[in-house]
C-alpha cells in the first residue's frame, strides 16, 4: 500500500516535469547544465526563510524580485521535496522571469496548503 506521501512526492515531481516540457526549456538551461546565478537565487530564499527582514534578487529577465520570509519557506520547502532533476528544472524556472517566478510561487502556495 503506498502512503500519501509517496503519492503527494510523485504528484509534485511530475508537475514540475509536464511545466518544464510544456515550457520547452532550452538545452543550456537543462538540468544537466552548469550552475549559474540561479544558484544565488535559491541562496538568497533561503536566507529569506531564516530572516525576518524580506531579501530581494534579480531575476534574468532583469527584474527586481523581493521575497518574505514566509513565501520563501514555502519556495524552500517544497524545492526540497522535490527529486534532483526536478530541483534542478524548479531553479531554473524560479530564476528565469517575473512570470515563471510568479508561477512557482503559486504552485508551491497550492502545495503547501
Amino acid at each position: 500500500m503506498k502512503k500519501f506521501s509517496d503519492i503527494r512526492q510523485r504528484n509534485l515531481n511530475e508537475s514540475v516535469l509536464l511545466y518544464a516540457n510544456y515550457r520547452s526549456i532550452p538545452a543550456e538551461d537543462s538540468p544537466n547544465a552548469p550552475e549559474t546565478e540561479q544558484t544565488t537565487v535559491l541562496s538568497k530564499i533561503k536566507a529569506a526563510s531564516d530572516s525576518e527582514t524580506p531579501q530581494t534578487f534579480k531575476l534574468r529577465d532583469g527584474t527586481i524580485v523581493q521575497v518574505s520570509e514566509n513565501e520563501a519557506k514555502e519556495i524552500v520547502y517544497t524545492y526540497e521535496e522535490l527529486n534532483q532533476d526536478n530541483q534542478a528544472i524548479f531553479e531554473n524556472l524560479l530564476n528565469e522571469s517575473v512570470e515563471t517566478y510568479s508561477k512557482i510561487v503559486d504552485f508551491c502556495r497550492e502545495y503547501n496548503n
